[in-house]
Parts: C-alpha cells; structure tokens; sequence
C-alpha cells in the first residue's frame, strides 16, 4: 500500500502538508498516513487522524506532544525557544489545546512506543485509551540490538537511524508499504536561518571554535538551493539514504515530497506531496 510519513522538519510548516493531506482524503485517495510525535497534534487539529503515531525519544520532553497537562516540560529550552517556528505563526500549539486534542482523540489513535520511552508518556497515552505498539530500536551496526535482544525478544527491532522520522520510515517498510512518500524531512535550515535559530546554537556561543565543525551548507540539485545543516542532522541523512538504499533492494519506492532539505539521492523519487497523492488509489 502507499504511505505518508510526515515528520516536523521546516518544511512542515512551509509546505502546508496538512492541508494537501487533508484534500487528498476527501477526494478519496487511500494511503495510509504516519505521523511523528511532533505533528501528531497539528494533524489532530486540522482533523486528520494518522493511522499511526510514532515516538522515538526516550526523554520526558516527549510528554509535550501529548499534552504535559501538569507543565514539566514547560521550562525545556527547545519549547521555550520554539525554534521550528514558521516566519508566520506558531510551531506549538498551545499546551492545553494539545492536552484537549489527545483527550478527545486519544481513544481512536494507535501509537508505536520505544521499549524505553519515559513511564510518564506511557501513563499520558494509557490514560487518553490510545493503543500502543512496542518496537526495539535498532542501530545501523546492530550492535545495539545484539546486546539487548536477549532482554527483548518479542518486540520488533527497528531500524531507528537515530530519530523519530526515519525510525517511523523504517516502520512504514515493516508495515508493508510499497511506496512511500517522506514530508518534513528536512534534517537541515533553510536558506538565510540565522545560526541562533539552530539547535545548537548555545554550544556553540560557548565553544565558538566548533562552529565550522558543526556547520556546513549543502547544494540542493533541485531546489538550485544552499540548505544549512549541522553534523548531527548530516549523520541523519546518510543514516536514512542508506536505509533507502536497503528498501530498493527490497522492491520499496521512496517519494521525497518535503520540498526542502539536505535529503536528495537518485535511490529516491524527488516531487510534490500533492503529485505524490494524485498517484495513490481512489
């Protein structure tokens, strides 16, 4: 079956996907959407419901993208900061309305969970009724997967790549999907973004010498753009080009919808989401 995975990268928030989501579907076009933690909430918003929600982070700032109804991830500096904000609006929406969403929504969601996500999210999900799925994350080496399979032998390991998009494309392949369609999957800034809007922008203030380490632009072949990017998303993008790479093998289609980014291989097909949807079945 085909399947979108959409991820929080800028080009979320540039591209407006949901919206393009959200037409296809009333057209009748059937695909089955993923969605990562970060977006699930603005999907619900805009009256989506993905098929499956998937989170990666084993950290309690994941609590946020569920409703952290008693505020403890209020002082998180990636929240405080908001730095995936889009120019026009929010990137967040506001804590409550999130925590209204996953409690209204939250008995028609299932929700694919790392064996080590924190217990609180567990309890927020468990307690909104959403279905969850247990997975094992899985290095590219295997090495983390051999030294704990022993203790998790039933659950599914997963190919996670480092982060919650390429783990939920990983996920897409094990799910069956035969095409698939990547949004949000930036793993870079977009051309003119300020260095202190980027992650790790504090580090660098105070070990000014990494800053040409740590920063590099990447040429986009189709966009005829300069994307900036950062040693670790650039480790996320050849971590996913190489798991690409497996799926071909394999007989799978990968779509590049973002429109945006670092992420570009001739193993992929470069297009819009929305003549990826024109494809699909109605």
């Amino acid at each position: 079956s085909d399947m979108v995975v959409l991820a929080r990268g800028p080009s979320f928030f540039r591209e407006n996907y949901l919206a393009k989501l959200k037409s296809a579907r009333e057209m009748g076009h059937k695909f089955v959407l993923l969605c990562c933690d970060g977006t699930a909430a603005h999907c619900l918003e805009a009256g989506l419901i993905p098929q499956l929600i998937i989170t990666a982070d084993p950290s309690i700032r994941i609590l946020r993208w569920f409703g952290d109804i008693a505020g403890i991830t209020d002082q998180d500096e990636y929240f405080l900061k908001d730095r995936d904000s889009p120019k026009e609006g929010k990137a967040l929406l506001d804590r409550e309305r999130v925590v209204e969403l996953f409690d209204n929504y939250g008995g028609d969601l299932r929700v694919a969970v790392n064996v080590f996500t924190n217990p609180e999210v567990l309890k927020r999900l468990k307690r909104v009724g959403a279905e969850l799925y247990a997975y094992l994350p899985l290095s590219e080496d295997g090495v983390f997967m051999k030294e704990l399979w022993h203790s998790y032998p039933d659950y599914v390991a997963v190919n996670a790549g480092g982060n919650v998009g390429t783990t939920s494309y990983s996920i897409a392949q094990f799910l069956g999907a035969k095409r698939i369609a990547l949004a949000g999957f930036d793993f870079g800034y977009p051309p003119g973004t300020p260095l202190e809007e980027t992650q790790y922008f504090d580090m660098i203030q105070s070990h000014p010498e990494l800053a040409e380490k740590m920063f590099s632009k990447v040429h986009n072949p189709h966009l005829e753009e300069d994307w900036f990017t950062d040693i670790v998303y650039m480790g996320y993008a050849y971590a996913l080009v190489r798991i690409v790479a497996d799926a071909v093998k394999r007989g799978i289609e990968t779509f590049q919808t973002t429109g945006g980014g670092i992420v570009s291989s001739d193993l992929m097909t470069w297009c819009s989401l929305t003549d990826f949807l024109r494809t699909t079945p109605t």
